[in-house]
């Protein structure tokens, strides 16, 4: 009988299911075994495991990126401060070294507000106001001379607090971006005083804030206490358009909060989860806002 017929027969048989079967079943459930302890001992931990050092390097990377921007806004804050800082300690400045009557002479004054803008280019003019509101002498490109600011809001402030800096705004007729910083003398004796008035070229405050716009949905800018711009905005409208956005009347830390922002673009506007950081400046009511898409920061 040929030996492939022989191996036929006792496969059919009783007892070759009894040997064979359970053998191949032993097998396939020993292999089955095998594979599923490897899955568990090996297998699924390490999954666990990319899991998580996934997420705390996305944790370390965020938190890397929220130092970055604190720090950034910080340096910009400071910026922005100084800016105002050294401009009205120039104003004061002059106060010491110069008198009253230099200031109220047309050649000295002129003299004196080239000096100024040697150090200082940012300033656009410069005047004498005494206490009567009335600008005695001027320098500069407007036609400001005896001009009276007795009922202007900024002369009554400066003649309190001996110090003022105003929002940004334009002057009549012309498309530069102002900022009126005024100083108040001491007292000349009954009751009189002297108040220089100077404006400043605020599109500086673009390149200050603009310094922070890395990204090319980044977008920061400053607003005053009644939610306008002081500069121009990459995306949220020009300077002297209105920009609402909750935000603590004071904040001396930089605060981080999360909106939906709608970012216009070229082409078309998306909405987006963003970011938003901002911080008070010391030396005006003011706030640095940083607004950063949330896909920048993944």
């Amino acid at each position: 009988m040929p030996i492939k017929r022989v191996h036929s027969k006792l496969a059919s048989t009783w007892l070759a299911s009894m040997l064979f079967r359970p053998m191949e079943s032993l097998y396939t459930r020993l292999s089955r075994d095998l594979f599923f302890h490897i899955l568990v001992v090996a297998v699924v931990p390490a999954l666990f495991m990319g899991i998580g050092v996934y997420y705390q390097f996305k944790v370390i990377v965020e938190q890397e990126q929220k130092q970055r921007l604190n720090w950034q806004m910080r340096h910009t804050q400071i910026a922005a401060d100084r800016f105002l800082e050294e401009h009205m300690a120039a104003l004061s400045l002059l106060f010491c070294s110069h008198s009253v009557e230099e200031f109220n002479d047309p050649k000295r004054l002129q003299h004196i507000f080239t000096k100024l803008k040697q150090e200082y280019p940012n300033f656009i003019d410069l005047g004498l106001v005494d206490s009567t509101g009335r600008q005695n002498t001027y320098d500069g490109p407007y036609k400001l001379l005896g001009r009276n600011y007795l009922g202007e809001e900024w002369f009554q402030d400066v003649m309190v607090l001996g110090t003022f800096i105003s929002d940004v705004f334009f002057m009549k007729h012309h498309q530069i971006p102002h900022l009126l910083m005024a100083v108040k003398s001491p007292s000349t004796g009954k009751g009189g005083f002297w108040v220089i008035r100077a404006t400043i070229n605020s599109e500086v405050l673009d390149h200050i804030a603009g310094a922070m716009n890395w990204g090319d949905e980044d977008d920061t800018f400053i607003l005053n206490n009644r939610s306008i711009l002081q500069n121009t905005s990459r995306f949220h409208g020009s300077v002297l358009n209105s920009y609402y956005m909750p935000m603590h009347e004071t904040a001396q830390h930089v605060v981080w909060t999360e909106e939906i922002e709608v970012l216009t673009h070229e082409e078309k506007p998306r909405t987006n989860k963003a970011a938003v950081i901002y911080t008070s400046l010391q030396n005006k009511n003011w706030t640095l806002t940083h607004i950063q898409p949330y896909s920048e920061m993944q």
